[in-house]
């Protein structure tokens, strides 16, 4: 019974220190001028007060906003609260921000080993061996020519593919690893030279060459066949076949028709196993049947709003060391742009497929 106070009494440890900033710090906010000004997407005020009162533990992201809203008065000198741009912040509202961040992640660490949790991520590797994105490379003939090395003003980056997906996924795992090596590699790397550490391919098999290396030797029951229009198929009791969900527009003409033509839904796959070359490791796949189902498979763990849900069903499915993939729905939403909506695994409707097999360690 000790035991059981002594744990409550430390999660709402946590709700009242966001409780003492919103009131006390520099002058008295109400619940709905912090979730105004927590940036987005918007939050509401149930939800201010559930991290206040219940327990209720808040995402990294918004600890992270919180500290920011807080290390200056100046986030209060306009009638409305709102957040500064880190960098328009000075040297010392910069260390107070800091300081904050480790007081309120320290709570935040404490009040989830007390709820049986901890701060595992899936893009967390605390063994701090070196890791590697292996991103998809274009065809030569879609390149800038800026990608030509023989250019003067040559840019390596400019060779690469599902850009969006590598800016995001690189920045989120330097922050999650900040003691670790984070390199990133072109796809035309030969897969059979020397990969130790984690590896992270980003991309399919028709453009990222180390992809498809590796789906052919790891015991992943799904694949991608680019003759078939890059559908994933899965080889369980049968074949199963996943596509994107095109609009009423009909098939395009030719291949070049299509290739121009966005769907209304793709499919995303995360995967994560064993690293054949360096078996203490870990190989992950963020994958898709375009670039936005990859950008989908990025999203769902690394989406501040989405990721902790998404790494709780995964540890609640699979467990920490299983190898596991998952087949997910990525809705593509269309304001201009076609960004790809980030993934619920959590909602009945998002999982096509999922597979799972305790690792032999």
């Amino acid at each position: 019974m000790a035991r059981r106070i002594d744990a409550s009494a430390r999660e709402t440890a946590l709700g009242q220190r966001l409780r003492a900033l919103r009131e006390t710090e520099f002058r008295r906010l109400t619940q709905e001028e912090v979730a105004q000004a927590l940036g987005q997407p918007a939050l509401s005020v149930a939800t201010i007060s559930m991290w206040e009162g219940s327990g209720r533990t808040p995402p990294r992201a918004r600890l992270e906003a919180y500290a920011r809203l807080f290390c200056t008065r100046r986030s209060f000198a306009d009638r409305e609260p709102h957040l500064l741009d880190e960098a328009d912040l000075s040297k010392d509202e910069r260390a107070r921000m800091q300081e904050l961040e480790r007081e309120l992640l320290g709570l935040r660490a404490t009040a989830l080993a007390d709820a049986g949790q901890d701060e595992w991520s899936i893009w967390r590797f605390p063994d701090n061996r070196p890791v590697t994105l292996v991103c998809s490379e274009l065809p030569k003939e879609l390149r800038s020519e800026y990608a030509n090395p023989g250019h003067r003003d040559f840019v390596r980056a400019y060779s690469w593919a599902d850009v969006d997906a590598l800016i995001g996924l690189h920045g989120h795992i330097r922050a999650e690893n900040p003691t670790s090596a984070v390199e990133i590699k072109g796809g035309e790397l030969d897969p059979e030279s020397p990969m130790q550490g984690h590896l992270v391919l980003i991309g399919g098999v028709l453009w990222n060459r180390a992809t498809k290396w590796f789906l052919r030797r790891l015991s992943l029951p799904v694949q991608q066949r680019p003759t078939k229009g890059n559908i994933f198929v899965t080889e369980d009791d049968g074949v199963r076949e996943f596509g994107p969900v095109w609009g009423d527009d009909g098939g395009g003409a030719n291949q070049a028709d299509d290739e121009l033509r966005v769907p209304e839904e793709d499919v995303g796959l995360f995967a994560r196993t064993a690293n054949p070359l360096a078996p203490q490791c870990s190989l992950s796949i963020c994958n898709g049947v375009t670039t936005r189902g990859v950008r989908g498979a990025v999203l769902a763990f690394t989406n501040p709003e989405f990721r902790e849900r998404n790494e709780r069903y995964v540890l609640s499915r699979f467990g920490r060391d299983a190898s596991f993939c998952i087949l997910m729905r990525v809705p593509i939403y269309d304001r201009g742009d076609h960004d790809p909506i980030t993934p619920d695994l959590t909602d009945e409707n998002t999982v096509l497929y999922e597979w799972s097999e305790v690792r032999n360690e």
